[in-house]
């Protein structure tokens, strides 16, 4: 097509696929205008996409080069221009919690002395472009004349990052977007979009405050995932979704999600709720949902012969596919929400997708052995993205055995306790909740392509 306009677009893990590629993001833009798209992804995970390949969406496999070692001691030098309570949550101990002081010291030293100069932030992006002169995207460039750059997933280190410097060194304008609530608030992106889509006003602020953004250049668009959450997408009758995990409707449903990797011992949570089952303490099924890409499945085999209890098949990462490519049952994960009367959880996002179906959430925030701080689970609650969830009163958090008992009883007792707040916490945290985020995406993203 003569004049045909070219929109690149990353997809770099799974999670981007899922909000921009099978979300009304692709389908607005392919409806609305005669653009073709460029999906530039990890080579082994192209073959998930044939349904969506076409002469207007074409797929390109491509690799993450390799840093050498000044490359990769810049990339940490920018991080770290930026430190939060987040950082020191994530940054300043391993999983297990094991302290990495000296990590940290670094770390906050960095924020506090070159941190502080706007100026050296601002101008990062040019040292940049200036003495790491690797173009390993180069011939994808040349191959598809790109009139407009959609970054998903900006971080420094990325398949992201390289798109935007050969974007910048090309003048192409390039509309940029965190993959997450909680991406910018705990380092420093130091390669910006000319425009930035974020999902909420929290996020607004801290790409201000934190990043040096322009508020003329953001849109606060949503989550473009819980679109189908607003509108029941692929939700069935309660009844109906009970019969297919083995359940009937004689009990209340408690959905139990994983920390993952964050909450290594979320197994001896899940014994709690148990045993308070079988003492006649809580009356209710529990469904369990590993977290998907996380090999931890098999941490919950103890509980596997339990008649209350079922267990959700959820894949690992899969390397072939490339970092952070899993594949999940998206009508289930909904229908698990939607049909939950009461979802227990850790400092997980899986709180704001409960949001959207008015589901109770209970936040397990107790060590059952005496630990220190940093080792303890309490530490995720003090992030800087988590608070503002736990400041909405939206969600219960539960410091004690005791309490984790009472706020999951007291739930399943009357399900429209914190109802008003967790409406707070959907629209705080969620952004917009019109069930049109993907739309909306989509046609800013054609509105600026005019001007190309």
């Amino acid at each position: 097509m003569k004049n045909q306009k070219t929109i690149l677009v990353t997809v770099g893990i799974s999670f981007v696929a899922r909000n921009i590629l099978r979300s009304d993001v692709l389908k607005t833009i392919l409806e609305k205008s005669g653009a073709k798209i460029i999906a530039v992804l990890p080579a082994g995970a192209k073959w998930q996409f044939n349904d969506l390949a076409s002469e207007r969406v074409i797929f390109v496999g491509a690799k993450t080069p390799k840093q050498n070692i000044l490359r990769k001691a810049f990339l940490w030098f920018c991080r770290n221009l930026v430190f939060t309570s987040t950082t020191y949550v994530l940054y300043g101990a391993t999983v297990k919690g094991e302290p990495k002081r000296l990590s940290v010291f670094f770390r906050r030293l960095v924020a506090r002395t070159f941190g502080r100069f706007r100026f050296l932030k601002n101008n990062m992006e040019k040292i940049d472009l200036f003495f790491f002169r690797q173009r390993p995207y180069k011939e994808i460039f040349e191959k598809y004349r790109s009139s407009l750059v959609f970054a998903t997933n900006l971080l420094n280190d990325s398949l992201d990052g390289e798109i935007l410097k050969e974007a910048k060194r090309r003048r192409i304008f390039t509309i940029g977007m965190p993959k997450s609530w909680d991406s910018f608030n705990k380092l420093f992106v130091h390669l910006k979009s000319d425009a930035l889509f974020v999902w909420n006003e929290v996020v607004e602020e801290e790409s201000i405050s934190l990043q040096g953004y322009k508020k003329d250049n953001i849109s606060v668009v949503g989550m473009p995932q819980n679109d189908n959450f607003v509108k029941r997408k692929g939700v069935i009758p309660r009844k109906d979704f009970l019969a297919s995990i083995g359940f009937k409707e004689d009990r209340p449903l408690v959905l139990f999600g994983s920390g993952g990797e964050y909450a290594p011992e979320d197994n001896k949570i899940l014994g709690v709720l148990v045993e308070a089952i079988k003492t006649g303490e809580i009356k209710a099924n529990v469904l369990v949902r590993p977290y998907c890409g996380t090999p931890n499945a098999e941490r919950y085999g103890e509980f596997g012969d339990l008649s209350f209890l079922r267990i959700n098949s959820c894949p690992a990462e899969r390397k072939e596919w490339g970092k952070k490519w899993a594949l999940f049952d998206e009508d289930h994960f909904a229908n698990s929400l939607a049909h939950a009367d009461v979802l227990v959880t850790f400092a997980s996002t899986l709180a704001v997708d409960a949001s959207f179906f008015d589901t109770p959430v209970v936040l397990a925030g107790f060590d059952l052995e005496p630990k220190p701080r940093i080792k303890s689970i309490r530490r995720y609650y003090e992030t800087k993205h988590y608070k503002n969830i736990i400041d909405t009163g939206g969600v219960r958090l539960a410091l004690s055995k005791e309490d984790f008992i009472k706020f999951i009883n007291g739930y399943l007792q009357n399900r429209d306790l914190d109802a008003e707040k967790r409406l707070i916490l959907r629209d705080r945290i969620g952004g917009p909740s019109d069930g049109h985020v993907g739309e909306r995406i989509g046609n800013i993203i054609l509105k600026i392509l005019q001007n190309f």
